[in-house]
């Protein structure tokens, strides 16, 4: 496992809650739901997702460092749904294997 999914994979809702907002959560949540969230690249200490056609950049260490190329500032619903799909997806899976 990277350290990227390793990361996703201890976040609670209520961490990724703290990182934003509930409705933000909610709305990450449905993103993921409709299949709106996939890989583009894998590194041990880096991940490149597309969510709902931004693309996310998470890093190993915290999720704060992550980057997103929509111009919300802070934690978006891009990140939160990319930190969802990967923590919903820890073992490296494409969600329905």
């Amino acid at each position: 496992m990277s350290q990227v999914r390793g990361m996703a994979s201890g976040l609670s809702d209520a961490a990724l809650e703290a990182l934003a907002s509930r409705g933000l959560l909610r709305r990450a949540q449905a993103d993921v739901a409709a299949g709106k969230v996939s890989i583009l690249r894998e590194a041990a200490e880096e991940m490149e997702l597309l969510a709902d056609g931004q693309t996310v950049i998470l890093k190993a260490g915290a999720p704060e460092k992550s980057t997103c190329s929509c111009p919300a500032p802070g934690t978006c619903r891009h990140k939160l749904a990319a930190l969802l799909y990967l923590r919903g997806n820890a073992s490296g899976e494409a969600p329905g294997e």
